[in-house]
């Protein structure tokens, strides 16, 4: 008898702990996802502002499409280093300090943009005169096709719709 009443209190205390923790999850948003359009953040991933100013400036993936994809000289490998580093320094100092005080202040936001879109020239200027015309042309493809290719991705860079938004 008191295996029994042991047997059926256990039965009891697992199901009262999978109510508990069914019913304590927060809900999902469009598609399932956690923190939905709303949330302003992917799902464990970085800030919908973030990504923004990563697809205006994508230092680190393009750094990478230049080292390995490209076939630039050591020499040529050298002076790109030193402008992606100067480009690299620029966003951590000019935008990703201020990144955490602009989220949610459009008018912010649209000035680390516009700060972005500035690094950017500079870094594209500087690459002008150290890769050739051919490789400069494969790198700009590259990078409107990254760029594209995030736009396209479900839910864009922000992890929201993307219906009904202008570009």
């Amino acid at each position: 008898m008191k295996k029994r009443m042991f047997g059926i209190v256990s039965v009891i205390i697992i199901f009262l702990m999978a109510s508990v923790y069914c019913f304590t999850q927060a809900p999902g948003g469009p598609g399932g996802r956690p923190g939905g359009a709303a949330g302003g953040r992917q799902s464990g991933g970085p800030p919908a502002e973030m990504m923004m100013i990563m697809q205006t400036l994508p230092i680190d993936s393009s750094w990478g499409y230049v080292s390995f994809e490209l076939g630039v000289s050591d020499e040529a490998l050298v002076k790109a280093r030193k402008a992606y580093k100067e480009a690299y320094d620029q966003r951590k100092d000019k935008i990703m300090s201020k990144m955490e005080a602009a989220s949610g202040d459009a008018a912010a936001l649209r000035n680390l943009k516009a700060e972005a879109d500035k690094i950017r020239a500079t870094l594209d200027a500087k690459l002008k005169t150290i890769l050739t015309p051919e490789q400069m042309t494969k790198l700009t493809n590259w990078l409107k096709e990254s760029s594209s290719r995030m736009r396209r991705a479900p839910g864009g860079p922000s992890g929201a719709p993307r219906s009904g938004q202008q570009k």
